[in-house]
């Protein structure tokens, strides 16, 4: 997400040529840009799908704030 936001702005068109799983698809979605995502596994390329249909659309803040809750959890646990 960190990556996403700091390299592109709402409506940008971000494009994973690798996509896998689909991790920045998914982020680009829940950030509001644009994107394309390619990859030759059609496995892979069914869980990008999979994950894209229970996106949530929340805020820039939001989404930080959710990041950051995280880290501290995963932070504890360690």
């Amino acid at each position: 997400r960190q990556l996403v936001l700091a390299s592109s702005n709402p409506g940008d068109l971000v494009i994973d040529p690798f996509c896998g799983s689909g991790t920045s698809v998914v982020v680009a979605e829940q950030l509001g840009r644009n994107w394309q995502g390619n990859d030759l596994s059609p496995e892979y390329l069914q869980w990008a799908i999979e994950r894209l249909e229970l996106v949530e659309r929340w805020s820039v803040e939001k989404w930080i704030k959710y990041d950051q809750e995280n880290a501290r959890r995963r932070k504890s646990i360690r």
